[in-house]
């Protein structure tokens, strides 16, 4: 009896310590406090969540006009993958990516208007099913994953074939060649080989149909305003 008074409470030790290590501290996860509230504010003042979700996110997007860019806001640890939220500093799609989750995120009771909500809705979106494993090939690092991955969700839906897309081979490696500027891969070069086989590996054996003019995109914003639609372009964008 006495030793299962002592086990019990050091096994509660370790289960919290290990819960501890595989989650990242709130201030590494989420940047840009005062920029969020704004942005709450924003919403409430003029009523975001009563436009369709298209015009909505246009609305976040518009918001966030003047934010400076920085790259590799994702890489964030050298082991552990989290969602994460940067206004601090966008790229092209960390952008479009909280515009997106924070127009979500307005589907729901003001009071659920949070940091840690919107994580969630960053979480759906950039992860494979929804759900970040903590590893960091859980993530969908190519354009052509994240597309095919929220398309089969239902979170998006995928125009390609409609816009006029020709079917090309393509085979993602820009991540694999270029590893030494990700600092998840630089720091785990185990990763590499599993990076090459999975997911992305599988991308070159799709021939995905790509749209590749330009005017579409702007055509296409203009005339479906109202719903959130989504289409490729020829270029794999690591994320």
């Amino acid at each position: 009896m006495q030793t299962w008074k002592f086990l019990i409470p050091l096994l509660l030790i370790f289960s919290v310590a290990f819960g501890s290590e595989s989650r990242l501290p709130f201030g590494t996860v989420f940047k840009g406090q005062d920029q969020f509230n704004r942005l709450v504010a924003k919403a409430k003042a003029g009523n975001w969540k009563a436009l369709p979700i298209g015009e909505r996110a246009a609305a976040v997007g518009q918001a966030l006009v003047g934010t400076r860019y920085k790259h590799f806001t994702l890489e964030i640890d050298n082991r552990i993958e989290s969602p994460s939220v940067n206004f601090q500093g966008m790229d092209c799609w960390t952008f479009f990516e909280i515009a997106l989750s924070f127009a979500r995120m307005l589907n729901e009771p003001e009071s659920n208007w949070t940091p840690e909500r919107l994580l969630h809705y960053i979480e759906l979106d950039r992860y494979r099913g929804g759900k970040c494993t903590g590893d960091y090939l859980s993530r969908l690092h190519y354009l052509e994953d994240w597309l095919y991955d929220n398309n089969r969700r239902g979170l998006v839906e995928d125009l390609t074939r409609d816009l006029g897309g020709r079917s090309v081979p393509h085979s993602a490696r820009e991540m694999s060649a270029g590893w030494r500027h990700y600092r998840y891969l630089a720091a785990n070069r185990s990763l590499l080989g599993p990076l090459a086989r999975m997911g992305w590996s599988r991308i070159a054996h799709k021939r995905r149909r790509l749209a590749f003019h330009a005017r579409f995109f702007a055509k296409q914003l203009r005339s479906r305003a109202r719903g959130l639609r989504a289409f490729e372009i020829s270029v794999s964008l690591p994320l």
